[in-house]
């Protein structure tokens, strides 16, 4: 069985997945220059030094604390406005490898923006938890990975899962094949990481999981 990661990204380059690629780095574009802007704001905006030289210390610092915070809300700045190509992004991956599927269940905005709310939540509190072991020298790049890698797996997962499920159902669907999901959701933050490559992150998110839960449907069914 090809790996979904592996499909995405080819799908991506025919005419239907340019398409969405285009969107996905203009809204990504505009989003992390609009959130790195707003932390930076926030950081400057308590600066607690009033001497030149400490000033000029701390405004080195926060640019660098303003990029690792920006980062790390990237994901889920993003993940609240996946709605715009969600479905679209499913769609193709549905249309070009599982045909004789029934149309969809539409997701409310009202849905859609809850979903988001709560893995900006989901990210922040996780990393605020796990805060402390970032400073840990070598380890402190696989607990990022691995931490946020459970996050977007689990949100992602339920993105792609809820267009044909209850929610119940996608729960119960998503803790049998936690580990799997967890580890996919690793790899999808490992996007987040790469310049460039992170403009579509969310993109092949969406297309990775939708694989992904049709695999599991259909393997839960047999």
């Amino acid at each position: 069985m090809k790996n979904p990661l592996i499909l995405s990204l080819v799908q991506l380059t025919r005419p239907d997945g340019r398409t969405l690629v285009v969107a996905a780095v203009l809204w990504s574009l505009v989003g992390f220059i609009a959130l790195w802007s707003g932390v930076t704001w926030s950081i400057n905006y308590f600066d607690p030094f009033s001497s030149s030289w400490s000033s000029v210390l701390f405004g080195w610092l926060s640019s660098v604390i303003s990029l690792v915070f920006t980062i790390l809300l990237f994901p889920a700045l993003m993940f609240m406005a996946i709605g715009l190509f969600q479905e679209r992004a499913a769609g193709i991956v549905e249309a070009a490898h599982y045909p004789n599927l029934d149309s969809p269940r539409q997701s409310s905005i009202v849905e859609q923006a809850r979903l988001g709310v709560r893995f900006l939540v989901w990210t922040i509190l996780v990393n605020g938890l796990a805060f402390p072991l970032y400073f840990l020298p070598f380890a402190n790049v696989f607990i990022l990975l691995f931490v946020n890698g459970f996050v977007i797996g689990r949100e992602y997962f339920e993105v792609a899962a809820i267009r044909r499920m209850s929610a119940d159902s996608v729960r119960k669907l998503r803790r049998t094949h936690r580990v799997k999901i967890w580890m996919t959701g690793v790899t999808i933050a490992v996007l987040f990481w790469i310049p460039f490559v992170n403009l579509v992150a969310p993109l092949i998110g969406v297309m990775v999981m939708t694989h992904l839960f049709h695999r599991y449907r259909m393997s839960d069914v047999d």
